[in-house]
Parts: structure tokens; sequence; C-alpha cells
């Protein structure tokens, strides 16, 4: 796999300040970015990739068992900052990103969006690093063992996005699902800012960024990308039933 050394032309934002009520008790315990994939912590996991690719500046909203985030970051001696947000329990993964927009100000550079709940393939986020396109919402070809609804996106022959949608997905059925890495150049990262602001007060701040995100691209005609068919594991941790679908692919594929 190809070395890239990103480390000062971009800024990462994960987003790891939700609840994780699907999760039960587990989620109770625990914030979903420090559940374990093998011996590994998701988010130890997304920062390794980070790491590996030299990415330098890197910051991570918490709100949930924001303590046990920082504690485990620190533990492993990791360079990060961290962007504490208020009102996480009724504020949506929109309102995070929207809080990080002080911070990105300050120094305004190309920007990347990571969810830490997400078991990925790292040539799904390589490939959109790489990618031509400055601006991509990433997506992953997957095919879900039950009827379920998930975050769909649409495109033209061009990679171009039309549409983002959450649709009630048949059993065995390929699609565009979104995965939660996106990309962002500096001249589009400002416009979403602002964008966002605007739609608050319209609005509110409890929805999730798809929602904001499919909005912006029709309403201001914005020229965002997905790649298609990016056949690669990936898995959103939103259940244990995620969490142990991802565990055993990692045994059958990794030992």
């Amino acid at each position: 796999m190809d070395k890239l050394n990103l480390s000062n032309k971009y800024k990462v934002l994960i987003l790891a300040a939700g609840v994780g009520k699907r999760l039960k008790e587990k989620g109770k315990n625990s914030p979903k970015s420090l559940l374990k994939i093998d011996k590994k912590t998701i988010i130890g996991n997304l920062l390794d990739i980070l790491k590996k690719r030299k990415f330098s500046d890197i910051t991570i909203a918490v709100g949930y068992k924001k303590k046990k985030i920082k504690k485990f970051i620190d533990s492993k001696n990791y360079k990060i900052k961290f962007l504490e947000i208020k009102d996480f329990a009724t504020n949506g993964s929109s309102f995070s990103w929207y809080s990080f927009r002080k911070k990105w100000q300050k120094d305004p550079k190309p920007l990347i969006i990571l969810h830490a709940d997400i078991f990925f393939d790292e040539n799904l986020f390589v490939n959109i690093i790489k990618s031509k396109h400055k601006n991509i919402i990433g997506s992953v070809y997957t095919k879900n063992k039950i009827f379920k609804k998930k975050w769909i996106v649409y495109t033209n022959s061009k990679e171009k996005i039309t549409e983002i949608k959450l649709k009630k997905v048949p059993k065995n059925t390929l699609s565009n699902e979104i995965s939660c890495i996106n990309k962002f150049s500096t001249n589009v990262s400002g416009k979403i800012f602002t964008y966002m602001r605007d739609y608050f007060i319209r609005y509110n701040s409890h929805l999730t960024w798809e929602i904001v995100l499919n909005d912006f691209i029709n309403q201001k005609k914005a020229k965002i990308y997905s790649l298609k068919k990016q056949k690669f594991f990936w898995f959103n941790i939103n259940k244990i039933s995620d969490l142990r679908e991802a565990n055993s692919f990692y045994k059958k594929n990794f030992y």
C-alpha cells in the first residue's frame, strides 16, 4: 500500500460525542469509540491509521464519557486536541461538526471528517485521500444481511452526488452506503460551516450531518463526489450485533 505523508496538508476532525443508546449495557459502560474489535479499541485502530499516514493536526469532538476517551488517548501518548461538545445528548452530529468552526478558522485547511465508531479497510480511506476529487462524502459498496435502513449515496456517471437518502434496503441488496469518511477542500469547508450556521437558525441542531449535507448539496448546487463501488470491509458499530459481526470478521480474516 502506498504511503502518504499528509502531516501538514489536512486538519482531521473525529466525531466521538454520541451516546450510543442502541448498544444498551455496553453503551452505558463505555463510549462506542472505546469498544474493542479483537484486542484494539475502535478509535485506537482509527488513530493508528492516521498516524501511519503522518497526520498530525487531529481533533476529537467528545461529549459522552469524555473522561474515559481522554484517559485512553493520554495513555497511548497520542498528540490529540479535544473539542468538548455541550448538550451532546440533544444535539446531532451536524452540531459537533459545526462546533469545530472557530478552531478551523484560526488556520483554515482542507478538512477530513471521520466517525469514531467505524472499523474499515485502510484502502477505503486511502482512495478517498488520493482521489482527484477535492470534495468527497465517502461510501462503501455493501450488501446487508437483513432488511434495514441505511444512508445511501446516489451519484451520476461522473461520481457527483445527486442525493443522500435514508432508505430501507432489502436483504442481500448491494448499495453505496455512507462510510463516514469525508474529505473537503478549504473553500467548501468554509461554505459548509456558513451553511450550517444559517441552517441551525432556521431549523435545529439535533439533526445528523447527512441531512444537512444533502440540503447543502441540493440548495447550493455544490459539486461533491463519492467514489463508486468501493468494495472493502467496513463496519459501523451502532448495535451489539454490529460489534459481534466485526469481531467475527476479524477472527476469520486476520488470524
